[in-house]
């Protein structure tokens, strides 16, 4: 009720939003009906339905509210696209007849002839099928109908079927709209084209994902999702799908590596290079050329090329770096065509089509790992190059023949099967729509569906019931660990253990998962019942010690630092935690002894030699610490140090000392201010600790006093 009448008083406002008024009044007669008849006792069993195509209702008015204030004045490239189709007026089945009558003319022509007119008239009557899918809000009953019959005709060609369901998805990640779904869904069902098969259900389930809040409380999705994933091609294809989206979760990491890492080690590399290229040396054979190996390894480009090997071995896509400086062509300055299916004849390549072997032009054609948008890419990036380097890399490419007569065949067998061409095609969709969403000159203007972190978890209805098998779930949960997406990785080893029980390798993964998520006590749990499998691992009984001195049981982490010592009693890291705990626990002739461990195995250890000045202090013995605080300041010396031997200067009665080291803490500071706030702070700190050893108060006041009085600050300040 509160929705509505808060609705009904923006109407008010705005003139221009008079056309949700009759939608409104239905939903609030309906609801007021429904609530009369509740209140007064009646039983209705289909309470909820009413409930639920009321409050969907109202979202879909919102959405259209929103819309309308947008489209007066918004410059998005959306709300622009929004007015131009209010001024054409068009339908949308004038909109597919004209389509249809250009593409008719062509179709008649012969094989050997182009009309690159008639070419860039069909171009433009697809683009105009696109913008007018993607901006219409709501679509009609009729328009839904009519775009899914297009889509699923075996006559129509795979560009308009393929720019139909692209435009249906983009449309309702951008204001939802449960009929979008159903037709992307209807397309899927009833076509018997692989390839839109594949787009209709990545696009389905990237909408549904975009839009889960809203999408889990439909009744009448949940039923037809499940009645989906009940078919095992379906629940297979879905998998497959799904795999692809988080895949592309690499990609802006690989393009990290590549931009900062991977291209400035081979700039680095160039002179050694030029130098060992004119000495006759070649990189052709590197295994066998100890002088190729030995510059790889130094400058690090081998161990990235091994990573990038092992990441494409997994389906990483390493081919956006490489293309994403050849977005910048014309033909992707307007949206549809980040979308449109490779064809050789299109307006744009008509024109030097003669001057491209057709061996190149054969291999573009068939399906394989290039997505659609990088083979025009491609084909525009030829026309760019000079005509003598263009000719050369023609002629180099001639004499392959053979080889790329035989890439294109494994191409075309690789794929031949209907189980192939489904993987190979929404492999292509999907890093046609991450290019898109991430090079777009108007990227911004979209929202980021395949931005990490990919949660399968949070897909309605199906992210628990498809991922089911524990090899897939295993797998993505590493994936997830790798790339430290914990808390999704959390949700996947939670998976596993429920599929295929708790071992002391899951245990720890998801207890290690829960620790970098700050989950301290939950983590401790997971590994405590890892220990019950494996309470011999060095590993976890670091793990544990760490945890537990982090959650305050010294105690156990004393313990289990004990046990980690048994196997490298020298590790400085775990004597650090073993003697840091021990402090805590005010065992500090124990803590001594550690520390003086650590610095036998490393005399240059300053954590350790500090931490002996300081257990040295708790324990009274106030010449030593004064003695080994002398040692720190000597090699390591910070303001703190020159504080804690002065405390020790203090209550060992040597007045003078603690004033002379109390100054020079403050001399370290970068201006005498900064550092005799800092010396303040630190007194408060410790002053119940000083009096607790009977620390003279009127001395350290006086001292306190004499530090102050060079800034003119007053130690109350």
């Amino acid at each position: 009720g509160c929705a509505m009448r808060s609705l009904r008083c923006c109407m008010l406002l705005d003139s221009r939003l008079s056309s949700l008024d009759a939608p409104l009044r239905s939903i609030e007669s309906v609801y007021k009906y429904m609530a009369d008849y509740m209140v007064d006792g009646g039983f209705d069993p289909d309470r909820k339905k009413y409930f639920d195509t009321a409050r969907d209702g109202l979202n879909t008015l919102y959405d259209r509210f929103c819309r309308e204030l947008e489209v007066a004045e918004s410059p998005e490239l959306y709300y622009s696209q929004v007015r131009t189709l209010g001024w054409l007026n068009e339908t949308l089945p004038a909109v597919i007849a004209s389509y249809r009558k250009v593409a008719g003319e062509l179709a008649l022509l012969p094989s050997d002839v182009q009309n690159a007119e008639k070419q860039e008239e069909r171009e433009h009557k697809l683009k105009n099928i696109f913008n007018y899918v993607w901006t219409t809000f709501p679509l009609a009953a009729d328009d839904l109908t009519e775009l899914v019959s297009l889509a699923t005709d075996e006559q129509s060609d795979f560009a308009v079927r393929s720019h139909i369901i692209v435009a249906l998805f983009l449309g309702c990640v951008k204001y939802y709209e449960r009929g979008r779904i159903e037709a992307m869904m209807d397309i899927y069902d009833r076509s018997s084209n692989v390839g839109v098969k594949a787009r209709a259900l990545m696009s389905a389930i990237l909408a549904v994902y975009a839009h889960s809040a809203r999408v889990c409380c439909d009744d009448g999705l949940a039923a037809r999702f499940n009645a989906w994933i009940d078919n095992a091609d379906n629940a297979k294809r879905l998998r497959t799908v799904i795999m692809d989206i988080i895949r592309t979760m690499d990609t802006d990491r690989i393009n990290k590596s590549m931009k900062e890492d991977f291209i400035p080690a081979l700039q680095k590399m160039k002179p050694e290079l030029d130098s060992m290229l004119k000495s006759g040396s070649s990189p052709t054979d590197i295994e066998g050329n100890p002088e190729w190996e030995e510059l790889m390894e130094k400058s690090g480009v081998g161990k990235k090329l091994r990573e990038f090997s092992e990441l494409q071995s997994e389906g990483a896509d390493m081919m956006m770096f490489a293309f994403s400086n050849l977005k910048g062509f014309p033909f992707f300055n307007e949206l549809p065509n980040w979308f449109l299916p490779f064809d050789e004849n299109h307006s744009r390549i008509l024109s030097m089509k003669s001057a491209i072997p057709d061996s190149i032009m054969s291999l573009l054609s068939v399906p394989g790992a290039m997505c659609d948008s990088d083979k025009y890419s491609f084909v525009f990036s030829l026309e760019k190059l000079p005509k003598a380097h263009r000719d050369a890399m023609f002629s180099q490419l001639q004499q392959q023949e053979e080889v790329l007569r035989q890439s294109i065949e494994e191409a075309t067998l690789s794929t031949s099967t209907s189980e192939n061409l489904f993987a190979n095609e929404s492999l292509r969709y999907t890093r046609d729509l991450n290019r898109f969403l991430k090079l777009f000159k108007y990227k911004g203007q979209f929202e980021d569906v395949l931005r990490p972190p990919f949660s399968v978890n949070k897909i309605p209805f199906m992210g628990d019931k498809v991922i089911d098998d524990a090899d897939t779930v295993q797998m993505i949960g590493e994936f997830y660990l790798r790339r430290k997406y914990y808390p999704e990785a959390e949700a996947m080893f939670r998976r596993l253990g429920k599929i295929a029980g708790e071992d002391a390798s899951l245990l720890e993964k998801l207890g290690y998962t829960l620790q970098q998520q700050g989950k301290y006590n939950e983590a401790l749990t997971q590994y405590r019942k890892a220990e019950l499998f494996n309470s011999d691992s060095l590993w976890l009984a670091k793990r544990m010690a760490g945890l537990c001195r982090r959650t305050g049981a010294y105690e156990d982490a004393v313990e289990y630092y004990d046990a980690a010592l048994l196997k490298q009693p020298d590790n400085e890291s775990m004597l650090m935690g073993k003697g840091i705990s021990l402090t805590l626990l005010k065992r500090y002739g124990e803590a001594l002894k550690v520390f003086y461990q650590m610095l036998y195995v490393n005399e240059h250890n300053a954590n350790a030699l500090r931490s002996i000045a300081w257990c040295e202090y708790m324990l009274g013995d106030y010449d030593k610490s004064i003695s080994s605080y002398s040692r720190v300041i000597g090699q390591f010396a910070e303001p703190v140090d020159y504080i804690n031997q002065g405390h020790a200067c203090l209550l060992s009665g040597n007045y003078k000392k603690c004033l002379e080291v109390y100054r020079l803490s403050v001399s370290m500071a970068k201006d005498t201010v900064a550092g005799i706030k800092y010396f303040l702070r630190n007194i408060k700190d410790d002053y119940e600790q000083l009096v607790d050893k009977g620390c003279d108060k009127t001395a350290l006041d006086i001292i306190v006093d004499k530090v102050c009085e060079g800034a003119y600050i007053s130690p109350e300040q």
